[in-house]
């Protein structure tokens, strides 16, 4: 933490995220393809794609889209991470620039994506008076001081109230879906039907609901932690899907 203003003017025109990352396009696009996260870090909501326009040479004709980058240590006051590979996280705009934006966040009391392994939270459902509402919780085995992170990150990016505006949506199609059917139909169509034409389990649930069910692959394809823990949920509750 620089705290001289001189000195942090001066190691900004040195580390210069601006210059060597936002306006270079061949730069920050080379560096999104090598972080291949195809979802936001932090929201798992929408896709963080990065995608180039080539020519039939192989030849890049045009940068299209890719991730924002945010600064874990915020530039104003840590100038000197702002090339740092592990300060650069891939989100989307409306975590990045509508809710972190210059937000201090310290180790000991956010979740840092490249350092903290565990999420600490599970999303539920709580019942309401004409229907059901997205519930975050706290998961299983997570002691206070972690959680504590964990409610701090929660409420920075809005969790709760982004994904409460899926219960009407993503948690009432999954819902009526287990509530609709046979109690077995998704288990024994995964387990059974498509086990039997080799098909697994993980590559069922992406078939069916467009999600990754493997922790470590959640990135890749949005909402698949909430889904995922959404799914886990009904069958505790209706043993189903």
């Amino acid at each position: 933490h620089i705290n001289n203003e001189e000195d942090r003017g001066f190691v900004k025109r040195i580390f210069d995220y601006d210059c060597f990352i936002k306006h270079n396009k061949k730069m920050s696009y080379a560096l999104a393809h090598l972080m291949e996260v195809n979802t936001c870090t932090y929201c798992n909501r929408q896709y963080t794609l990065t995608v180039d326009d080539v020519d039939k040479s192989g030849t890049v004709v045009e940068h299209l889209i890719r991730p924002e980058f945010d600064h874990w240590y915020p530039q104003i006051k840590y100038p000197d991470l702002a090339l740092s590979y592990y300060n650069l996280i891939p989100a989307c705009h409306i975590c990045n620039s509508n809710l972190k934006r210059d937000k201090e966040t310290k180790l000991d009391e956010h979740i840092h994506p490249y350092i903290d392994k565990r999420t600490g939270f599970r999303f539920s459902y709580v019942p309401t008076s004409d229907g059901y509402a997205v519930d975050v919780v706290r998961e299983d085995g997570i002691d206070d001081d972690y959680y504590k992170k964990v409610e701090n990150t929660l409420e920075l990016f809005k969790i709760s109230q982004i994904y409460g505006a899926h219960s009407e949506l993503e948690l009432k199609e999954l819902l009526e879906l287990a509530t609709t059917n046979h109690p077995d139909y998704i288990s024994t169509l995964v387990n059974e039907v498509m086990a039997k034409l080799g098909v697994r389990e993980e590559d069922a649930y992406r078939m069916l609901f467009g999600i990754e069910i493997m922790e470590e692959n959640y990135l890749n394809r949005p909402m698949s932690k909430f889904k995922s823990d959404i799914i886990k949920k009904i069958k505790e509750d209706l043993g189903s899907i």
